[in-house]
């Protein structure tokens, strides 16, 4: 069973005041990819497919949670986000953008900024047909968001907001003569940037939780985990 929207949007509201998810879990599969692809002569094909195995392993324990006798759909989520430093999402569709890259990568010679660039025009196609949906008569929002996520492989974010992490991450890993280790470092010091201010903003007296993830959002490019 796929999250809806308005679940993983309840979860996240959730989590992000009792049980706060970040990427940056200690162990977790997105943390040992960050460590291995800033290590020196870090073989990229390598922590993609170590990072793959390891988010397989998660979602083998999250999908056993969920099948449970009496599962607790919060708790499932909350353990697999520790696990992968990521929430749920429909990450292994074939074909999809993000299955594409993680093929794209581990391809013998594989030219990460070749890569990097098919997954933005993978996405921005998601994303136009994701607008599309949502701004049509009588449109459904879970059936544009379960589009959108079985094409990109992923929930719908702000991945592409100007000067966002991730946009910064995207442009670093495409110019001539990058230098992964450096672009995923510069990517991990503004990620904690933002996680800063997201936390302040909820502690904050009279805090607006919305507005809060909607300025995290921006920030990074992505929903808090």
């Amino acid at each position: 069973m796929q999250l809806s929207y308005a679940a993983v949007v309840a979860i996240l509201s959730y989590t992000a005041v009792a049980s706060p998810l970040t990427r940056n879990v200690s162990d977790s599969c997105e943390k040992q990819y960050e460590q291995c692809v800033t290590a020196p002569d870090a073989n990229i094909s390598t922590c993609v497919s170590r990072q793959a195995t390891c988010d397989s392993a998660c979602q083998a324990g999250y999908d056993s949670c969920r099948g449970g006798d009496n599962a607790n759909l919060s708790t499932c989520v909350a353990t697999f986000a520790s696990c992968t430093g990521h929430l749920p999402t429909k990450r292994n569709v074939p074909d999809s953008c993000e299955v594409q890259y993680g093929q794209c990568v581990t391809a013998p010679d594989a030219n990460i900024s070749t890569c990097v660039s098919r997954q933005d025009t993978c996405d921005s196609a998601c994303q136009a047909s994701y607008d599309s949906c949502r701004a049509a008569p009588g449109a459904n929002l879970s059936t544009c968001v379960s589009n959108y996520s079985t094409c990109s492989g992923h929930m719908p974010t702000k991945r592409n907001v100007p000067d966002s992490c991730e946009k910064q991450y995207g442009q670093c890993v495409t110019t001539p003569d990058a230098n992964i280790s450096t672009c995923v470092s510069n990517q991990a010091t503004c990620d904690s940037s933002c996680q800063a201010a997201y936390d302040s903003c909820r502690v904050a007296p009279g805090a607006n939780l919305s507005t809060c993830v909607a300025t995290y959002s921006s920030c990074t490019g992505h929903l808090p985990n």
